[in-house]
């Protein structure tokens, strides 16, 4: 049976809009509030690996993300850093912007992230900082358990 032409037109017309809308590949804001921990794969020249705690909570029409980071490196040094962050989807990722709040030593590079949201438990992708730092980084639930 043949569907009126009006008709085909309004059931195209429904599911150009569902897959054009930038929330059917986004998760709500409310499923990634919360408690994550983070670490790096061994950064590429020096070796060094950042892991950290991040809580993140909805705001407006995005997240606010506090983070504590701790990097440490086969020399033995170590850097602690506490930077406060917002959370915005840019396509399919979430890209994380951070400001460092205080640091020890103080020459520490804000953490920027752009992850891609594997499930409600897991971020895998980039941490960047525009100087040394371009590597893999993944985050887990707090309560997730390897």
């Amino acid at each position: 049976m043949n569907a009126s032409a009006p008709a085909r037109h309004a059931a195209v017309a429904l599911l150009a809009a569902a897959l054009a809308s930038p929330c059917a590949a986004q998760p709500a804001l409310d499923d990634l509030a919360g408690g994550w921990r983070f670490e790096t794969a061994p950064q590429h020249i020096y070796r060094c690996v950042i892991r950290g705690h991040a809580t993140a909570l909805k705001e407006n029409r995005g997240l606010r993300i506090e983070i504590e980071a701790t990097e440490t490196c086969p020399s033995g040094e170590i850097h602690r850093a506490e930077e406060t962050c917002t959370g915005q989807f840019a396509g399919a990722r979430l890209m994380v912007s951070c400001k460092v709040v205080a640091a020890e030593p103080r020459a520490y590079n804000a953490d920027q992230f752009a992850l891609r949201i594997d499930s409600a438990t897991q971020m895998t992708g980039r941490l960047f900082d525009g100087d040394v730092w371009n590597d893999t980084v993944t985050w887990r639930r707090d309560d997730w358990v390897s």
